[in-house]
């Protein structure tokens, strides 16, 4: 049986129908097997990603409507919702960043929750506090690392 259990900062996987041993290859960004002389049963998932109490991290980018401006009440409204959405989904937000054209958070997202199920809550009453929207309806989202700024960029040119 596959289980996924969490150790301090570091998630593994232990099978024990599967005799391989697998570790998380950053820079392909895949998970490959490995020698029996590396690990114990226990496989770490160290990357940027990874688990943490029994939650994975999810980072997700999503655009600004054009021409929106944030004005107190939008930022105070908006905090609302993300902190009332991440309560009824039993989200972790660990960080908020917000940049000229997006917003850049980072969560904790238990497994039973699908992403796009919260992030899409999150987007839809955001939406529906302004006359305008404040956010476009898609958004780029990884469990592999944090995007980088090509990333980012390539995702907002397909509004642009």
């Amino acid at each position: 049986a596959l289980r996924v259990r969490t150790w301090e900062d570091f998630g593994f996987v232990e099978n024990d129908n599967f005799d391989k041993k697998f570790i998380w290859n950053d820079k392909e960004g895949k998970v490959e097997a490995t020698s029996d002389s590396l690990f114990d049963s226990k496989t770490f998932i160290g990357s940027e990603s990874g688990i943490k109490d029994n939650k994975m991290r999810f980072f997700f980018v999503i655009a600004f409507n054009k021409n929106f401006k944030f004005k107190d009440k939008t930022v105070s409204s908006f905090i609302n919702i993300l902190d009332n959405a991440s309560n009824s989904f039993n989200v972790e937000i660990e960080s908020c960043e917000s940049f000229m054209d997006y917003m850049l958070l980072t969560t904790l997202i238990p497994f039973d929750v699908p992403p796009a199920q919260f992030i899409e809550s999150v987007i839809d009453l955001s939406n529906k506090i302004n006359k305008k929207p404040i956010f476009i309806e898609k958004y780029f989202v990884s469990n592999m690392n944090k995007p980088t700024i090509e990333e980012v960029m390539d995702f907002l040119k397909e509004f642009n």
